[in-house]
C-alpha cells in the first residue's frame, strides 16, 4: 500500500462484539448443529474464534450493535466524500483465511471499510499493527480512533496511547461493552 500524506484521522473498530454481537463457544456449537444438523468439535474453546463455522452461525444468528454500527457507517460514508482526510479500518484478531466470510457477515448489516486487517501468522498485537504499519502508511496521522471489547487489547491500546502522545498524536479508545 502506498503511503497517503492527505490522511488524518483513522478510525480503527474490532469486529466480534464490538462491531457483531459474537457467540461465545459453547453457544455456538450448538447453534451450528441447529443451523446444519452437524456436530462441530472443538478441542479447546478458543478453537472456535479460529474455525469458519463460526462465521456461519454468526451470519445466520448474530445483529450488529446498533450504536457502533451507527457511528462506523456516518465515518465509512465521511471517508468517501472528495478531498476526505479520514479512514475506516477493521482491525479484528480473526485470522486472514476467514476474510471473505467475516466481509460476508460485515456486507449482510452494509458495512464497509477503506481497509481491512486480519491476524497474520506472526500473531502481531493490533498496536503494534496500528503503530508499525498504519501510522508509516499514513505518516501525518493527527489523531486516532479506536473501538474494542477485550480488556487485554483495551490495556495495549492505552500503553499505545502514552507513545503516540510524544508524538503529537491524540488517541481515544472506546471500550464498547
Amino acid at each position: 500500500m502506498e503511503k497517503d500524506y492527505n490522511i488524518k484521522t483513522l478510525f480503527f473498530f474490532d469486529f466480534d462484539d464490538t462491531l457483531i454481537e459474537s457467540i461465545t463457544p459453547e453457544n455456538g456449537v450448538s447453534l451450528y448443529k441447529k443451523l446444519t444438523g452437524k456436530r462441530l468439535q472443538l478441542r479447546k474453546p478458543w478453537e472456535w474464534w479460529d474455525k469458519e463455522e463460526s462465521l456461519d452461525v454468526i451470519f445466520s444468528f448474530s445483529k450488529p450493535k446498533k450504536k457502533i454500527q451507527n457511528i462506523q457507517k456516518h465515518t465509512y460514508l465521511l471517508s468517501q466524500k472528495p478531498n476526505s482526510t479520514l479512514k475506516t479500518i477493521l482491525l479484528t484478531a480473526r485470522k486472514h483465511y476467514l476474510s471473505d466470510k467475516i466481509k460476508k457477515v460485515l456486507n449482510k448489516f452494509n458495512l464497509y471499510f477503506n481497509h481491512y486487517s486480519f491476524k497474520d501468522k506472526n500473531r502481531i498485537k493490533k498496536a503494534e499493527i496500528i503503530e508499525n504499519y498504519y501510522l508509516n502508511i499514513y505518516p501525518n496521522t493527527e489523531k486516532i480512533i479506536i473501538f474494542d471489547d477485550r480488556d487485554k487489547e483495551i490495556i495495549r491500546f492505552t500503553q499505545l496511547k502514552t507513545r503516540l502522545l510524544k508524538k503529537g498524536i491524540e488517541t481515544k479508545i472506546i471500550h464498547v461493552k
